[in-house]
C-alpha cells in the first residue's frame, strides 16, 4: 500500500467534483440565457499501470477524472414574446449568423438564440451584431439561393406608376342595348360603373372610373360586346372593346386607345392597360377566369392595380418556412428572403464559442445549410424566444451530490495524512 497514491485518489476526486460543481454552476448561471442547452459533467476511474501486463495492482484503482463534458439538446421551453423578429426554431436546426459582423472575411457561425432586431443599415442581426443568413431576394422579389446577409429595405420605397387595371365580374348581358357613351354625361350613358385607384409616377392617387356600355356587336359575331370607357377626372384616358360568346365567356378583348397625363410632374402620356382576363381557348383556357357576360347583375368581385404609392416600413412577418415579409405604409408586402437553418451531422461536435454561438468542428462534420422546414431541420416560430433547457432542481441536486463526494474526498486526504503521521513517529 501507498499511503502517497492514497492521497492523489483522494484529490482527484476533489478535482473531478470540483469540475462537476464548476458544470453545474455554469448551468445555473445561464438558466435564464435564451436557446442554451445545459451542460452535464461525465466522469470516469483511473486504473494504476503496472509494467506486467496482465497486473493491475489487484484492481485498486487511482481515483477518478473529469473525461468530458456532453450538451444535453433538448428542446426548451416556448414563451411568446410579441416581437415580431424574436424567432425560435422547434426542430434540430440552428440560425446561421456571420460571426464577423458583416465584413468581407465571413465567418458563419450557428446559434439557438434568436433576439434579432435590424439595425441601422436594414440587416437584421443578433445582439451581438451578427448578421443573420439567409436567401436573399433579386429585384424582382424572388428568391435565389445566394447565401447572404438578410437585409430590409428600411427606407421610403419609390412609388410605381400604374399601368395596368384588372377586373374580374360579371356584366349583365340582359341590358339593352342602344344609345352612345357621352364622356360629359357618363354617368347616365353607361350601364355600369366600377372605380379603381391608380397612382402616377410620383406617388400620387386618383380616382379612375371604369364605364361599361352594351353595345351592338362589332367584334366576332354573334357576340355580345361591350364598350369600356376609362376616365380620370373629364379626361377619357383609355378606350377597350370586349366580347363574349353565348356561353357568357370572354372571346374578344381589344384596346382601341387613348393616354392619361396626370398632374405635372408626373411622367405623362401613359398608357393604361385593362386586363380582362385571358380569352376562351379550351381545353386551356375558359374565358371565365377575368369578366364574363351572364344574365345576372353585373358585380365586380375583384380588382386590382400594379401601382402604389410611396410607402415606410411597419412591419415584418416570418412565416414557419422561414420565408421574411416586409410590410409598409402603403399596403405593399416585399418578399425580403428566407432564413436558413444550418445541421449537422453530430451536434456533440459542436464548440462552444460564447454569446450564444456554437462553431463546427471535425468532430461536428460541416454545416448543412437549407431553408427551415426541410431535412429535419425544423420550422420557424414568430415573436417566440426558446428558453433554456436547465432545470434549476436537477442543478441543485446535482450541486449537493458534487459537494457530498468533493467533502468525501477531502476526508480521504485528511485519513491518509493521519495515517503518515502515524508512520513518521513510527521513529520517534
Amino acid at each position: 500500500m501507498s499511503l502517497f497514491s492514497t492521497l492523489y485518489i483522494g484529490v482527484s476526486g476533489m478535482a473531478s467534483n470540483g469540475a462537476g460543481i464548476e458544470v453545474a454552476g455554469d448551468n445555473i448561471a445561464n438558466v435564464n440565457t435564451v436557446g442554451f442547452k445545459r451542460t452535464r459533467a461525465n466522469f470516469g476511474d483511473v486504473i494504476k499501470e503496472s509494467l506486467e501486463s496482465d497486473a493491475s495492482d489487484s484492481g485498486i484503482g487511482s481515483g477518478s477524472v473529469l473525461l468530458g463534458v456532453s450538451r444535453l439538446y433538448s428542446q426548451g421551453a416556448m414563451v411568446g414574446t410579441g416581437n415580431n423578429l424574436d424567432l425560435a426554431i422547434s426542430g434540430e436546426g440552428f440560425f446561421v449568423v456571420n460571426a464577423n459582423a458583416g465584413i468581407d472575411d465571413v465567418t458563419l457561425a450557428y446559434t439557438r438564440a434568436g433576439q434579432f432586431h435590424i439595425d441601422n443599415e436594414g440587416y437584421i442581426v443578433n445582439e451581438s451584431n451578427y448578421r443573420l443568413q439567409g436567401h436573399v431576394a433579386d429585384a424582382n422579389g424572388d428568391l435565389t439561393r445566394t447565401v447572404s446577409d438578410l437585409r430590409i429595405t428600411i427606407e421610403n420605397i419609390q412609388p410605381k406608376q400604374s399601368q395596368q387595371l384588372a377586373l374580374k365580374m360579371n356584366l349583365d348581358n340582359r341590358v339593352p342595348v342602344g344609345g352612345a357613351f357621352d364622356p360629359l354625361q357618363p354617368d347616365t350613358t353607361s350601364d355600369y360603373t366600377a372605380t379603381v385607384t391608380v397612382y402616377d409616377s410620383v406617388g400620387k392617387a386618383y380616382d379612375a372610373r371604369v364605364y361599361f356600355k352594351h353595345v351592338d356587336n362589332n367584334l366576332r359575331p354573334p357576340a355580345d360586346n361591350w364598350d369600356i370607357h376609362v376616365m380620370i377626372g373629364d379626361e377619357v384616358v383609355m378606350q377597350q372593346e370586349l366580347g363574349f360568346d353565348n356561353t357568357g365567356s370572354l372571346i374578344a378583348s381589344n384596346r382601341v386607345g387613348g393616354n392619361w397625363n396626370p398632374d405635372v410632374p408626373a411622367a405623362q402620356n401613359v398608357a393604361l392597360n385593362l386586363d380582362a382576363g385571358p380569352l376562351r381557348n379550351p381545353p386551356i383556357t375558359s374565358g371565365l377566369e377575368g369578366i364574363t357576360s351572364f344574365a345576372s347583375p353585373s358585380t365586380v368581385l375583384s380588382q386590382s392595380q400594379d401601382g402604389f404609392a410611396a410607402g415606410s416600413l411597419v412591419g415584418i412577418d416570418i412565416d414557419e418556412e422561414g420565408v421574411l415579409n416586409a410590410r409598409y405604409s402603403n399596403g405593399r408586402t416585399f418578399q425580403g428572403g428566407r432564413v436558413i437553418l444550418a445541421k449537422f451531422n453530430s451536434k456533440d461536435g459542436l464548440r462552444r464559442v460564447g454569446e450564444n454561438l456554437y462553431r463546427e468542428t471535425q468532430d461536428s462534420g460541416p454545416a448543412a445549410l437549407a431553408e427551415a422546414a426541410t431535412g429535419g431541420r425544423g420550422v420557424v416560430h414568430q415573436g417566440t424566444l426558446e428558453q433554456s433547457n436547465v432545470d434549476i432542481s436537477e442543478e441543485f441536486i446535482d450541486m449537493i451530490r458534487f459537494q457530498r463526494a468533493f467533502q468525501a474526498n477531502s476526508r480521504t486526504v485528511t485519513t491518509t495524512d493521519e495515517l503518515l503521521v502515524e508512520v513518521v513517529n513510527l521513529k520517534r
